[in-house]
């Protein structure tokens, strides 16, 4: 994974940490999100940095060039959201 996107990914990972240990956001309500669609908007309302960063993550995924599913399961495992 380039630099630049590894950066993004860690952002994003802070701020989905900070989101749960400060009670804004649930393991629950991010697994639902994914599975919904909706991660992009609820992400947009806890933290305006955060929409982007996942829309620059999505994006560089899908040219190739950031990270793949095996990537990102373990920043959700370590976030407490198991693999489905």
């Amino acid at each position: 994974m380039p630099s630049d996107m590894l950066v993004k990914v860690q952002s994003l990972a802070k701020i989905l940490q900070q989101g749960l240990s400060e009670g804004n956001l649930t393991e629950d309500e991010i697994s639902r999100s994914l599975l919904s669609g909706q991660l992009s908007e609820r992400l947009k309302q806890l933290h305006p940095e955060a929409d982007q960063l996942l829309h620059d993550i999505s994006e560089a995924s899908r040219q190739g060039k950031g990270p793949g599913e095996a990537s990102l399961l373990p920043l959700l495992e370590g976030l407490g959201i198991p693999p489905e």
